[in-house]
Protein backbone atom coordinates (compact mmCIF):
# COMPACT_ATOMS: atom_id res chain seq x y z
CA UNK A 1 0.00 0.00 0.00
CA UNK A 2 1.31 3.56 -1.04
CA UNK A 3 2.06 5.91 1.74
CA UNK A 4 -0.66 8.40 0.08
CA UNK A 5 -3.77 5.65 0.26
CA UNK A 6 -2.63 5.10 3.97
CA UNK A 7 -2.88 8.52 4.95
CA UNK A 8 -6.19 8.95 3.34
CA UNK A 9 -8.99 8.34 5.57
CA UNK A 10 -11.92 6.45 4.89
CA UNK A 11 -15.51 7.52 5.26
CA UNK A 12 -18.57 5.55 5.39
CA UNK A 13 -22.00 5.90 5.09
CA UNK A 14 -23.07 7.37 8.90
CA UNK A 15 -20.23 10.25 7.71
CA UNK A 16 -22.06 10.83 4.53
CA UNK A 17 -25.21 11.57 6.33
CA UNK A 18 -23.72 14.20 8.31
CA UNK A 19 -22.19 16.20 5.43
CA UNK A 20 -23.82 19.15 4.11
CA UNK A 21 -24.54 19.67 0.02
CA UNK A 22 -24.62 17.18 -2.45
CA UNK A 23 -21.65 14.34 -2.58
CA UNK A 24 -21.17 11.01 -3.92
CA UNK A 25 -18.68 8.29 -1.58
CA UNK A 26 -16.68 6.11 -3.52
CA UNK A 27 -14.64 3.54 -1.74
CA UNK A 28 -14.50 5.71 1.10
CA UNK A 29 -14.02 8.89 -0.49
CA UNK A 30 -15.92 11.74 -1.35
CA UNK A 31 -16.58 13.01 -4.38
CA UNK A 32 -18.49 16.47 -4.09
CA UNK A 33 -21.33 16.51 -6.91
CA UNK A 34 -20.87 19.66 -9.13
CA UNK A 35 -23.01 22.47 -9.13
CA UNK A 36 -26.66 21.98 -10.32
CA UNK A 37 -26.67 20.61 -13.79
CA UNK A 38 -26.97 22.72 -16.68
CA UNK A 39 -30.02 22.88 -18.87
CA UNK A 40 -29.03 20.78 -21.89
CA UNK A 41 -28.58 18.01 -18.86
CA UNK A 42 -31.87 18.34 -17.60
CA UNK A 43 -33.25 18.53 -20.86
CA UNK A 44 -31.71 15.11 -21.35
CA UNK A 45 -32.64 13.71 -18.10
CA UNK A 46 -36.17 14.45 -18.26
CA UNK A 47 -36.50 13.41 -21.88
CA UNK A 48 -35.17 10.14 -20.78
CA UNK A 49 -37.04 9.88 -17.96
CA UNK A 50 -40.28 11.23 -19.42
CA UNK A 51 -39.64 7.74 -22.44
CA UNK A 52 -38.95 5.40 -19.67
CA UNK A 53 -41.62 6.12 -17.52
CA UNK A 54 -44.70 6.31 -20.70
CA UNK A 55 -42.72 2.65 -21.40
CA UNK A 56 -42.72 1.35 -18.17
CA UNK A 57 -46.35 2.55 -17.20
CA UNK A 58 -48.13 -1.11 -17.45
CA UNK A 59 -45.42 -2.56 -16.16
CA UNK A 60 -46.37 -2.88 -11.82
CA UNK A 61 -42.83 -4.22 -11.50
CA UNK A 62 -40.27 -1.95 -12.70
CA UNK A 63 -39.70 1.92 -11.30
CA UNK A 64 -37.94 4.43 -12.59
CA UNK A 65 -35.76 7.63 -10.50
CA UNK A 66 -33.97 10.39 -10.95
CA UNK A 67 -31.09 11.37 -8.73
CA UNK A 68 -31.61 8.76 -6.17
CA UNK A 69 -29.39 7.11 -3.73
CA UNK A 70 -27.88 4.22 -3.88
CA UNK A 71 -26.36 2.47 -0.87
CA UNK A 72 -23.53 0.30 -2.59
CA UNK A 73 -22.23 -0.58 0.58
CA UNK A 74 -20.98 1.19 4.14
CA UNK A 75 -18.03 3.10 1.96
CA UNK A 76 -19.67 3.90 -1.44
CA UNK A 77 -23.02 6.07 -2.07
CA UNK A 78 -23.75 6.79 -5.24
CA UNK A 79 -26.53 9.07 -7.00
CA UNK A 80 -27.07 7.77 -10.60
CA UNK A 81 -28.90 10.19 -12.80
CA UNK A 82 -31.32 7.69 -13.84
CA UNK A 83 -31.82 4.64 -12.83
CA UNK A 84 -34.61 1.77 -13.36
CA UNK A 85 -34.98 -1.21 -10.72
CA UNK A 86 -37.69 -4.02 -10.95
CA UNK A 87 -39.26 -5.20 -6.91
CA UNK A 88 -40.74 -2.99 -4.80
CA UNK A 89 -41.20 1.10 -4.96
CA UNK A 90 -38.40 2.59 -2.64
CA UNK A 91 -39.51 4.84 -0.17
CA UNK A 92 -35.93 6.12 1.00
CA UNK A 93 -32.94 5.21 -1.03
CA UNK A 94 -31.74 1.83 -3.07
CA UNK A 95 -29.76 -0.97 -1.38
CA UNK A 96 -29.45 -3.48 -4.27
CA UNK A 97 -28.59 -3.50 -7.01
CA UNK A 98 -30.95 -1.69 -10.33
CA UNK A 99 -31.57 -3.27 -13.51
CA UNK A 100 -30.67 -0.35 -15.97
CA UNK A 101 -28.53 3.10 -14.76
CA UNK A 102 -28.12 6.00 -17.24
CA UNK A 103 -25.34 8.80 -16.07
CA UNK A 104 -25.35 12.19 -18.24
CA UNK A 105 -21.87 13.02 -18.48
CA UNK A 106 -20.80 16.64 -17.89
CA UNK A 107 -16.96 18.05 -18.56
CA UNK A 108 -16.35 17.21 -14.25
CA UNK A 109 -18.45 13.82 -14.24
CA UNK A 110 -16.63 12.03 -16.99
CA UNK A 111 -13.96 10.54 -15.92
CA UNK A 112 -15.61 9.34 -12.88
CA UNK A 113 -18.52 7.77 -14.77
CA UNK A 114 -16.32 6.03 -17.50
CA UNK A 115 -13.91 4.91 -14.74
CA UNK A 116 -14.93 3.96 -11.15
CA UNK A 117 -18.59 3.97 -12.04
CA UNK A 118 -18.44 1.97 -14.61
CA UNK A 119 -16.36 -0.92 -12.74
CA UNK A 120 -18.42 -0.54 -9.60
CA UNK A 121 -21.99 -0.97 -11.84
CA UNK A 122 -19.98 -4.14 -13.43
CA UNK A 123 -19.09 -4.97 -10.20
CA UNK A 124 -22.48 -4.78 -8.78
CA UNK A 125 -24.13 -6.50 -11.87
CA UNK A 126 -26.38 -4.00 -13.07
CA UNK A 127 -27.50 -5.33 -16.23
CA UNK A 128 -27.74 -2.03 -18.50
CA UNK A 129 -25.58 1.07 -17.76
CA UNK A 130 -25.84 3.67 -20.60
CA UNK A 131 -23.50 6.44 -20.88
CA UNK A 132 -24.69 9.31 -22.24
CA UNK A 133 -22.52 12.07 -24.09
CA UNK A 134 -24.15 15.62 -24.65
CA UNK A 135 -21.40 16.96 -25.98
CA UNK A 136 -20.87 14.53 -28.99
CA UNK A 137 -24.39 13.97 -28.83
CA UNK A 138 -23.26 9.89 -28.62
CA UNK A 139 -25.05 7.42 -26.14
CA UNK A 140 -22.86 4.12 -24.98
CA UNK A 141 -24.69 1.03 -24.41
CA UNK A 142 -23.21 -1.35 -21.73
CA UNK A 143 -24.51 -4.55 -20.88
CA UNK A 144 -23.95 -7.55 -18.69
CA UNK A 145 -22.24 -10.75 -20.04
CA UNK A 146 -21.82 -12.73 -17.13
CA UNK A 147 -19.13 -11.15 -14.85
CA UNK A 148 -17.93 -8.36 -17.13
CA UNK A 149 -19.86 -5.45 -19.74
CA UNK A 150 -20.00 -6.46 -22.90
CA UNK A 151 -20.13 -2.48 -25.07
CA UNK A 152 -23.45 -3.09 -27.40
CA UNK A 153 -22.38 0.22 -28.92
CA UNK A 154 -21.85 4.22 -29.17
CA UNK A 155 -25.26 5.16 -30.97
CA UNK A 156 -26.48 8.80 -31.57
CA UNK A 157 -30.17 8.85 -32.77
CA UNK A 158 -31.31 5.09 -33.37
CA UNK A 159 -33.58 2.78 -30.58
CA UNK A 160 -32.48 0.90 -28.35
CA UNK A 161 -34.50 -1.75 -26.33
CA UNK A 162 -33.39 -2.69 -22.57
CA UNK A 163 -35.05 -6.04 -21.58
CA UNK A 164 -35.90 -6.21 -17.77
CA UNK A 165 -37.13 -9.39 -15.83
CA UNK A 166 -40.55 -9.17 -16.51
CA UNK A 167 -40.61 -5.97 -19.10
CA UNK A 168 -38.92 -4.26 -21.36
CA UNK A 169 -38.64 -0.47 -22.98
CA UNK A 170 -37.66 1.06 -25.73
CA UNK A 171 -35.72 4.45 -26.19
CA UNK A 172 -35.11 6.70 -28.96
CA UNK A 173 -31.86 8.67 -28.81
CA UNK A 174 -32.87 10.80 -31.44
CA UNK A 175 -35.73 12.48 -29.18
CA UNK A 176 -32.97 13.79 -26.07
CA UNK A 177 -31.24 15.81 -28.52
Amino acid sequence: MTLAKQELPTYTYQDYLSWKGDWELIRGIPFAMSPSPKGNHQFILSSLLAQIYGNLAKCLDCHVYAELDWIVSETTVLRPDIFVFCGHRINEYLEVAPHFIAEILSPKTATKDKGLKLRIYQEQKVPYYIIVEPKNETVTIYELEGDSYLKVGTITTENHTFNLPNCSFKLNFSLIW
